[in-house]
């Protein structure tokens, strides 16, 4: 699991004691992978005609796709897998990153 990985440290942010917010350029690029696979999972929900905002295992709240939440996380190995197997071939400098005012870590842009 990526997220007890030495790489990113931990997963829990020290601004929000949980994923969001990230506060390490790793868990940054982490939280980015993770918002297009819940955009692409909200997607495929819809083309296969299910409500993406009722959940199974995660709770139904406002405005959270709950079902394409229960639904990704069967792809989320592969993606810590991608990143695992992307991150050593990639240079990263401060410039792909921003500090928001809430101190939290963002990504800004990646070089080819």
């Amino acid at each position: 699991d990526v997220c007890s990985s030495d790489l990113f440290g931990q997963r829990a942010s020290l601004l929000t004691g949980g994923p969001r917010l990230a506060s390490n350029p790793p868990n940054a690029i982490l939280n980015y992978h993770y918002a297009l696979l819940e955009a692409e999972t909200i997607l495929a929900c819809h083309a296969v005609g299910l409500d993406a905002s009722t959940g199974i295992f995660h709770t139904d709240q406002r405005d959270r796709a709950s079902m394409a939440l229960d639904a990704m996380e069967v792809v989320r190995p592969a993606v810590d897998a991608y990143l695992l197997a992307l991150l050593p071939k990639r240079t990263l400098s401060a410039r792909d990153f921003a500090e928001t005012r809430l101190g939290a870590c963002r990504m800004t842009h990646w070089r080819s």
